[in-house]
């Protein structure tokens, strides 16, 4: 018997649990009349922090793709190390931001598309392809153009807000998806 289309519900939850932080901090950062750097490490380390555990949970709930896990694991680290470098350098300038975003940005991004390369449900894996997409837009857009602070700031909330709203509805049409796994039996 062999299970092509594993159920993707508690993908779709841990998604909705990224999406949640991220809309906060989008939130927090349009709202707040102050767009200096510390604000930007203050709401990148927290959120970054918080969305670790969506992706932990992402990464449980593929395990039916171990290489898609595997991705989704060290993506979960990077977040959590990206959260405790910005809350150790919460002093720092824009440099410091735009460093700490652009690159756990680009891990995210190529992490993301591995697991998109790696799971065989092409919905769920475009899914983490578009996801990928944006990540490394981020990553080039605050790496490469010379921003200034408000800009910086802004373009992760605006980034937060892309990314939050897009997988709210990707984990709503997972969780609400009535996948049932196509099997085939196999006669000896």
């Amino acid at each position: 018997m062999t299970n092509d289309t594993p159920p993707v519900p508690l993908l779709g939850f841990a998604l909705i649990l990224q999406a949640v932080p991220a809309l906060v901090a989008a939130v927090v950062i349009t709202f707040s009349p102050d767009h200096s750097p510390l604000v930007g490490l203050i709401v990148f380390a927290g959120v970054s922090f918080l969305i670790a555990g969506g992706q932990l949970m992402a990464a449980v709930s593929v395990a039916a793709w171990p290489r898609a896990r595997t991705a989704l694991g060290i993506q979960a680290v990077s977040s959590i190390a990206a959260a405790g470098i910005a809350a150790a350098f919460l002093g720092g300038e824009r440099t410091t931001l735009t460093l700490c975003v652009s690159m756990w940005a680009a891990v995210v991004a190529v992490t993301s598309g591995l697991a998109g390369w790696f799971i065989t449900d092409r919905a769920v894996s475009r899914d983490f392809f578009v996801l990928a997409g944006l990540a490394g837009l981020l990553a080039i857009v605050e790496a490469a153009l010379p921003l200034t602070d408000v800009y910086a700031v802004g373009l992760l909330g605006a980034y937060l807000a892309v990314f939050g709203v897009f997988t709210t509805i990707a984990g709503v049409s997972m969780s609400s998806a009535s996948r049932q796994p196509t099997r085939t039996e196999e006669k000896k």
